[in-house]
This record gives structure tokens, C-alpha cells and sequence, in this order.
């Protein structure tokens, strides 16, 4: 089925009872997800080794989706089972010195937070947590102002997981590229959502994952990672795909891959990436400035129309860019605001001073609607 409308997207969701407002948690995965699962599933079931060849070029194929929607090259890209496995193969083995600081803030997701905090343990170097000013939004100025003469690494969320707050990446590149500070990025929260550039940004690296915003299957990290720092950095874990393929006969003498690849050493979770590059396809051939907008006028009409004298919004961004929003009871407890979502089978999720909401491209105006009138 050919997708390169709005209106194609949306036809890929399944409607039911439920009100999908957790995009940043989990999203529901596309049909098309959905029956290439199916697919791979009864061709292994029925040809198994036959189906070598084929699958190979499949995972081949996501990968270059997956490059497209990055601003990336294919060769950039190595799969792992979640983000925070792509986030440790980079933290791990960057040659942290001992007394080395990386940079990131407080607010920072757990798992994009504690492998950065291992690293530093290990090489005993420094991990400088920064403070957000009080309504959690970001700048560059927080940053700025923090480097040093140990600065080795600056790592941020593109879109902090707690209100969607955003940073901006491309600035932040430059002064992490005059400073010869390696910039790692992750992106889980915004790719898909809104136009990325990994050339752009001058990212030493970015990881994410597939079961948010690209509406995959769940099981799928992804490491971006610039040729130079490829070839620099030893792989975390070793297998035959190190240095080339499963039907190559040993060789202790053999030298690993020069790019992303060696940092996959074996099986992949083939069903995963296949879904993983259907749905970025997809999201290539609608447009990611396509998602945006609808996901912006979405938000905008929720905020709008929003009327509650025990609830306020908080909004982090000084324009409306992506899907989310957070809800702070001004009496009861989050937790009771969303007892009372949960009940009208509204997905919502306890993240920072409030309930968040994160909306997609393929919820609808009567959907936001309805949220609205239990106001």
C-alpha cells in the first residue's frame, strides 16, 4: 500500500476505544508494522533458511529508511535491541579519562541518564548534572555557560521526555564543534515529529528507538554515528558481523568493519527492524513537515479551547512545536487526574510537575474533543 498523504497515515491506525494520548510513552504501531511482522513471521515458519537472502536485503532496507529520516548516510547506522544499548556503545567507549566532565541536565530520561552516569564511574570522570530554569525549559545558555577546559562530551535529549522541551541542537552543534566537545544527541522523543539534519547538527552521534514517535514495534535502538568516530571507536560487544558475515571462516588476524556496522557483532531482531523500516518509510514519504503541522494544529486546538479552573497548562516551548503538553492539578495530586483519564480509557502519563499528553499525527480533532469536555 502506497503512503504519501495525511489522510494514508491516519487509514494505518487502528481505531478502538482507547485514546492515544501517550505517544511519548508507546505508540500503537502502523497496520503496515503490524503485516510486515506477519509477513517475515510465515516465511520463516515456512522456508527458514530460504528466506536468507531476502531477509539481509530487508534489514538493508530499513536501514536506509531509517538514514532518511535521520539526514543520514546507511552506512551511519547500527541497530541494537534499545536506546539505551546504542547509548552505552558510544558512553562506554569514548576513552573517558579520568577528571573528563560530560555534560547534561537533570532532567535527563533514566535511560539516556544512567549509562552516561556508569561511564563516568568507570573512567572515573566527572558527570556535571545542569539545572533547567523552574518551568523546565531549555536553552543553550545552560550549557554555555557550564563548559570547561575538561568538557569532553555534551549529551542531551533533543526533546526532554517530561514536557517536551526543547533545546536548540543546531546551536548547540556549533559550539560543541568549535570546542572540539563531542555532541551526542538523543533524538526518541522528536524524530518523526519534526525535521532532523544529523549533518546539520554536527552530532558526533544520536540514538533513539521505535516504538514512540515512528509507531513501530517495540525492541528496536538505533546508533547514528559520524564516520570518523566510527572508525576511532572499539565495539562494545563482539561477533562474527564485527568484521564481516556469519559464512566467514574464522580469522583472529581480521580487522573490523569501518563503519557503523561493527557495532552490530551478530543476529538481529529481524521482525522488529523490518517493521521499524516500513513505518519510517512512511513517515518519508508523507513528510515529517506534514506530521508536524497536523501534530501542531492538534496541540493548538487542545490549548486553545482548554477551560479548567483546577487544572493549568504547562507549556515549555515559546511556540507550539510538537505534541506535547503537560496538565498540573492546581488541588488534587497528578496521580488522581490520571486515575481519572485512565477511567474514559485516555493513555496518559505521570511525568514532571504534572500528567504529560503527547498527541500524534494520527489523533483527530473529535478525539482532542472529547479530552476537552471531561474539563
Amino acid at each position: 500500500m502506497s503512503i504519501n498523504s495525511l489522510k494514508d497515515y491516519k487509514s494505518q491506525f487502528f481505531k478502538g476505544k482507547f485514546f492515544h494520548f501517550n505517544n511519548a510513552g508507546l505508540s500503537p504501531i502502523m497496520k503496515i508494522a503490524s503485516d510486515e511482522i506477519k509477513y517475515w513471521a510465515e516465511r520463516f515458519y515456512q522456508e527458514g533458511y530460504n528466506t536468507d537472502a531476502d531477509y539481509f536485503s530487508r534489514v538493508d532496507f530499513s536501514r536506509e529508511q531509517l538514514a532518511t529520516l535521520l539526514g543520514a548516510k546507511k552506512e551511519n547506522i547500527a541497530f541494537f535491541q534499545s536506546t539505551s544499548q546504542a547509548i552505552s556503545q558510544f558512553a562506554f567507549n569514548i576513552d573517558l579519562k579520568t577528571d573528563d566532565e560530560v555534560l547534561m541536565l537533570k532532567q535527563e530520561y533514566s535511560s539516556h541518564l544512567y549509562p552516561w552516569q556508569a561511564a563516568c564511574k568507570k573512567a572515573n570522570a566527572k558527570l556535571v548534572l545542569l539545572d533547567s530554569i523552574d518551568t523546565y525549559k531549555l536553552s543553550v545558555e545552560i550549557f554555555k555557560k557550564n563548559i570547561t577546559k575538561k568538557t569532553k562530551v555534551i549529551a542531551v535529549s533533543w526533546v526532554q521526555f517530561q514536557t517536551g522541551s526543547v533545546v536548540d541542537i543546531y546551536e548547540l552543534g556549533k559550539i560543541c564543534k568549535s570546542k572540539n566537545i563531542l555532541f551526542f544527541i538523543d533524538v526518541i522523543q522528536g524524530l518523526g515529529t519534526m525535521p532532523f539534519d544529523f549533518v546539520k547538527s554536527q552530532a558526533t552521534a544520536v540514538a533513539g528507538g521505535s516504538h514512540k514517535w515512528l509507531s513501530s514495534a517495540v525492541g528496536v535502538g538505533y546508533l547514528c554515528i559520524s564516520n570518523d568516530q566510527a572508525i576511532a571507536m572499539q565495539p562494545h560487544s563482539y561477533g562474527a558481523y564485527t568484521y564481516g558475515t556469519c559464512e566467514d571462516p574464522s580469522d583472529l588476524l581480521c580487522e573490523p568493519k569501518l563503519n557503523a556496522l561493527k557495532f552490530e557483532p551478530g543476529s538481529k531482531q529481524v521482525l522488529e527492524i523490518c517493521a521499524l523500516g516500513v513505518c519510517c518509510e512512511a513517515i518519508n514519504e508523507v513528510g515529517v513537515q506534514e506530521l508536524q503541522k497536523e501534530i501542531i494544529n492538534l496541540n493548538s486546538y487542545f490549548i486553545e479551547n482548554f477551560n479548567s479552573k483546577n487544572v493549568s497548562l504547562l507549556i515549555t516551548n515559546d511556540e507550539i512545536i510538537n505534541g506535547f503538553v503537560n496538565l498540573v492539578p492546581k488541588v488534587e495530586k497528578p496521580q488522581k487526574l490520571k486515575d481519572t483519564l485512565n477511567e474514559k480509557n485516555i493513555f496518559c502519563a505521570l511525568r514532571g510537575p504534572g500528567v504529560r499528553l503527547s498527541f500524534g499525527a494520527f489523533n483527530s480533532k473529535p478525539e482532542i474533543q472529547f479530552l476537552l469536555d471531561l474539563f
